[in-house]
């Protein structure tokens, strides 16, 4: 049996994680067209695409974090009566040292990125003549995802040190608490505080559940590093650059496609495409649960040289991933055509033939991000040439769509690319299997 207990008890709660974000998005979805104009839902989304140039803080630091602790935790162990470490020196070393690398380079991107962030989003929003109390939402949100990427950088450290089932508690709590959070200011006609206020609670709650599990470990390991030194800064950045060129191209396939629909057609298309996104978003989130689980294995079978174990792993957890947002997609055309008349939510998606588009593009996407993860495993990024070329692709495309045509057909070049880079993902797969 491939699938051991620690694995079906991460994936477990991986699968919880997930599934209330699957609840708590459609409640949120009808709850965004209910309580807000379609004015107010255009900023709503438009907020969500700005702060994902957080991309530019991150540069896939985040995930960068979760696999170097992966590798360096591998011959380690976690004493559950204690919650300290127990190894050898030299890699009790490596991993303390880790972490104090991890949170300084994090402060240091959060004092340089998060302020350019705030300023740009506030002018960009000018732009739009619309009358909405956006202002004081979006600093705060701002402030709010600030605060998340840090916490972002300390879960996934821990995550990395085989704690995917402990972790994933900690943001389901978090989750559930802001959820709830938001859809009470909603109902209470907070509009756009709504989403600043519940982004900023749940990084709050979840660092102190962090601190408070980890504590032993966290003091463990700032003794150890303050008494020690180990370089990581060429290894780390050696790779950081090669995920920052990818993460950045990422972007600008999906979600600057949003500011574009604010620009060309107006805050409500933009709230339907962001709607829209969201949902798929949440489709494929959920459907990414079988890989999410499983990451920090991935990382520890690669540096133990598991290759049987890696291998069998991650192709029956890509089928069943991208099996599950085939469903669900299904599920979403057959509610469009028999449900469309009935449920008013769905009048503030795109269009039909737009949804369509969307979700063959949100598929290829899918494969492409499971592969990814499979090929990281090995502290590689052999795809980055080919994000730089898909993402200068989809922009050109992206706008000529806007210019020329209307907005049911702003995703074209999107789909186009992540076919293809599916197609390059399956043979980067297949080499890499052939040489282990």
């Amino acid at each position: 049996m491939i699938f051991h207990k620690s694995i079906d008890k991460d994936f477990y709660y991986t699968l919880i994680n997930q599934g209330w974000r699957f609840v708590s998005g459609p409640i949120m979805l009808f709850c965004i067209p209910l309580f807000l104009t379609a004015a107010e839902q255009g900023y709503w989304y438009t907020f969500a695409s700005l702060a994902a140039l957080s991309v530019f803080a991150d540069f896939g630091f985040t995930f960068i974090v979760l696999q170097f602790s992966a590798h360096a935790f591998a011959p380690l162990k976690i004493r559950s009566q204690e919650r300290t470490l127990c190894g050898s020196e030299e890699d009790l070393i490596k991993l303390s040292t880790f972490y104090t690398f991890s949170i300084k380079w994090a402060l240091v991107t959060i004092f340089f990125v998060f302020p350019i962030i705030a300023i740009y989003g506030y002018y960009f929003l000018q732009t739009n003549n619309t009358i909405v109390n956006w202002q004081w939402p979006w600093i705060i949100y701002v402030i709010a995802t600030t605060l998340q990427f840090f916490v972002t950088v300390q879960r996934n450290f821990f995550e990395g040190c085989d704690s995917v089932s402990i972790t994933r508690r900690m943001d389901t709590v978090a989750n559930i608490i802001s959820s709830s959070c938001s859809i009470t200011i909603l109902y209470s006609g907070g509009a756009l505080y709504a989403l600043a206020i519940s982004v900023l609670i749940g990084p709050i709650i979840e660092s102190v559940l962090l601190f408070y599990y980890f504590k032993p470990i966290i003091k463990q390991m700032l003794i150890i590093a303050h008494r020690n030194h180990y370089s990581w800064f060429k290894e780390f950045t050696g790779l950081l650059w090669k995920y920052a060129v990818s993460w950045i191209s990422a972007y600008f396939l999906v979600q600057f496609i949003v500011p574009v629909s604010f620009k060309y057609f107006g805050a409500i298309e933009a709230g339907k495409i962001g709607f829209t996104i969201a949902l798929l978003n949440a489709m494929s989130n959920f459907s990414r649960t079988w890989i999410f689980a499983i990451t920090p294995k991935l990382n520890i079978f690669v540096e133990n040289r598991q290759w049987k174990k890696l291998h069998t792993l991650f192709m029956r957890n890509n089928m069943l991933s991208l099996y599950t947002f085939a469903v669900f997609f299904v599920l979403l055309i057959i509610g469009m055509i028999y449900l469309g008349d009935y449920i008013n939510s769905f009048s503030r998606l795109a269009n039909f033939k737009a949804v369509i588009i969307m979700g063959f593009t949100w598929f290829g996407q899918l494969y492409y991000l499971n592969g990814t993860a499979y090929l990281r495993a090995f502290k590689q990024e052999p795809l980055m040439q080919y994000n730089v070329i898909q993402a200068v692709i989809a922009v050109i495309l992206t706008y000529l769509c806007a210019i020329k045509l209307s907005a049911d057909y702003l995703f074209l070049g999107s789909l186009f690319v992540n076919i293809i880079m599916m197609m390059v993902t399956f043979l980067y797969i297949k080499k890499q299997r052939r040489n282990t």
